[in-house]
């Protein structure tokens, strides 16, 4: 120890073992070489794989790479966060999808026998196996219609096939498979890279990344022989001369051309009895004429004056098989119509309610 007044020198005599010192050295050297092979070796394998034309792949390692780089202290590790980043959106950039067959139209609530078939490959025209990708539809079931996703996967030759369970409801129908990159863009969110230019490229980029597949649901309905009946009553639930409820849903049913066969008026009085008065009648009547028949009641539950007409209506529909023996759909609805007087009010009601019965029908029968 030397005092020199102002400040004081310390000298420390030490010694080591010359192999402990070559040991800790390597621990070192070793802990370096972790921390970059945690970006350098995804980065290899993702070159790798993209070399082979397996882009999917490629693009997953990619994004491992930007990963472990963002969380990394080694030398440059913004710039090779950066470099995987678009490594991986050029992964992308460089898929494509084919629609290679699809059913030529389906039938509403038929079982559907014939795949969607799409491929999804490389630029150059190379496969891209292991891809998962979804296939998102619309299905009717008991009258409801709901979105549909399906994963699946790309095979060995980048083909991805897919029978959806149901049809969907008459009209015109679409099929998406979209390349789906969630768990990805998950793990770059995780690592705190959601702000990140890249990333929203990669996610606009991956958007595109899809083939649809356009298709016609046709229903059988407008060629089987149909009757329609409607009773309209009013407030106290007396039948009331009135054809709105029927004229509406003719007017839906006539877009689509039904067979539609014209009762006598004593459908109305039997109607009036009961259903199943009604279903007799047709049957002892129009036996190998009509097939299906389309009936219900609606009767007027509220009406306001206070400014001008306000009418409300709810009723009920079925329509009964004949050959099935069995009631094919049901449904019930309510409907408000204002006029500037009552008849307008009402009539406009029912006919309105008759439109929403129409619409059903054409979505739910097949």
């Amino acid at each position: 120890v030397q005092d020199r007044g102002d400040s004081i020198i310390i000298y420390v005599l030490a010694s080591y073992e010359r192999s402990e010192l070559q040991r800790e050295q390597s621990r070192r050297r070793a802990l370096v070489a972790e921390r970059e092979d945690a970006v350098a070796l995804p980065e290899r394998r993702g070159e790798e794989a993209e070399g082979r034309g397996q882009l999917f792949e490629a693009f997953r390692w990619y994004v491992n790479a930007a990963v472990a780089a963002s969380a990394s202290d080694i030398s440059n590790a913004d710039v090779k966060r950066s470099r995987n980043m678009e490594n991986a959106l050029r992964a992308l950039g460089n898929m494509r999808f084919e629609n290679r067959s699809q059913p030529g139209e389906l039938f509403f609530a038929q079982p559907v026998t014939e795949e969607f078939v799409a491929l999804i490959r490389s630029r150059d025209g190379r496969p891209v196996p292991d891809a998962p990708v979804i296939a998102s539809y619309q299905e009717t079931v008991n009258g409801r219609s709901r979105q549909v996703n399906e994963v699946l996967i790309s095979d060995g030759q980048g083909l991805l096939g897919f029978t959806p369970g149901s049809s969907g409801s008459p009209g015109t129908r679409f099929l998406t498979f979209y390349l789906d990159i969630s768990a990805e863009l998950e793990q770059l969110r995780s690592a705190g890279l959601a702000n990140d230019p890249q990333f929203g490229a990669i996610e606009n980029l991956a958007a595109d990344l899809r083939v649809r597949f356009e298709y016609e649901v046709v229903s059988m309905a407008p060629n089987i022989p149909t009757a329609v009946v409607f009773l309209e009553q009013d407030i106290a639930g007396m039948p009331i001369a009135s054809s709105g409820l029927r004229d509406g849903v003719l007017q839906e049913l006539a877009a689509f051309d039904f067979r539609i066969i014209e009762l006598t008026p004593e459908a109305l009085e039997r109607l009036a009895d009961s259903e199943n008065a009604l279903r007799q009648w047709v049957r002892d009547n129009y036996a190998g004429q009509v097939q299906r028949l389309v009936f219900g009641t609606a009767s007027i539950v509220e009406v306001d004056e206070r400014d001008g007409f306000i009418v409300k209506v709810e009723g009920s529909l079925q329509v009964f098989d004949f050959e099935e023996g069995r009631v094919m759909v049901r449904t019930s609805g309510i409907k408000n119509s204002r006029g500037t007087s009552s008849s307008r009010a009402v009539s406009s009601a029912f006919f309105n309610l008759g439109r929403d019965f129409g619409s059903f029908v054409l979505n739910n029968l097949p």
